[in-house]
């Protein structure tokens, strides 16, 4: 059977590495030391060269899926007004001061739930 090597449609483009378009999630990345996370789902990567004071706002829909990952040593502090896990009120994740710390936050019912957490502490 010969090759098929038909232009393929936009929905199954394949991209970089044989990933489809599909799969390569946005980045945003915190390069200063007060910042805010502007998208609800995607990878975050802090690259601020001293502590950072990070705010993030609630989701808006189940589903939504932020991987916050920290590129240097230092201790970053993320708050968001209705907390994390369930708290419904202010609270902040603090970010020992290593690199490759990190959390996965995962949108229900309104609230950040770290699905995944990596020397994070919440209050």
């Amino acid at each position: 059977m010969p090759a098929n090597f038909s232009t393929p449609s936009t929905a199954t483009q394949v991209a970089h590495d044989g990933l489809p378009f599909a799969h390569i999630k946005p980045i945003q990345v915190l390069s200063l030391a007060a910042d805010r996370v502007t998208m609800k789902s995607g990878n975050v990567h802090i690259t601020a060269t001293s502590a950072g004071a990070y705010t993030i706002a609630a989701p808006d829909i189940d589903g939504q899926v932020i991987t916050i990952i920290s590129e240097t040593a230092f201790a970053h502090v993320f708050t968001c007004p209705i907390g994390f896990n369930g708290k419904n009120s202010s609270g902040t994740a603090t970010f020992a001061a290593a690199v490759d710390n990190g959390m996965q936050l995962n949108s229900r019912n309104g609230q950040w739930w770290a699905s995944g957490t990596a020397n994070v502490t919440y209050a």
